[in-house]
């Protein structure tokens, strides 16, 4: 239910702005979240994304366990490294990310 609800949302926002006017490499788009934990597990992820060529990858949230630990965003960062290089990265903050001052970083 809740892949088709997003499916049905990115076709809304496709048709009203194709991947031309977003400046997109690819129309192809990743919509994921809650890496929080599984580090393989989300590099796997990562690397299954990066062979689908994507224009943009969506992260909708909690990106790491502890938003104050810093050694989370590090590994956080270090697995989307080449996601965030080769992809538009468009991150929504989770309530695991605290405060939020690693999350600017």
């Amino acid at each position: 239910m809740n892949a088709t609800i997003l499916l049905t949302m990115f076709q809304a926002v496709s048709s009203v702005l194709p991947a031309a006017a977003l400046n997109l490499s690819s129309s192809t788009v990743a919509i994921y979240g809650d890496s929080r934990e599984g580090h393989a597990i989300h590099k796997k992820i990562a690397v299954g994304i990066l062979s689908h060529n994507p224009g943009a990858v969506f992260h909708l949230g909690d990106f790491v366990n502890r938003g104050k630990n810093l050694a989370d965003w590090v590994r956080f960062r270090e697995i989307t490294a080449e996601l965030r290089d080769k992809t538009e990265f468009f991150p929504a903050k989770g309530n695991h990310e605290d405060d939020g001052k690693n999350y600017f970083l």
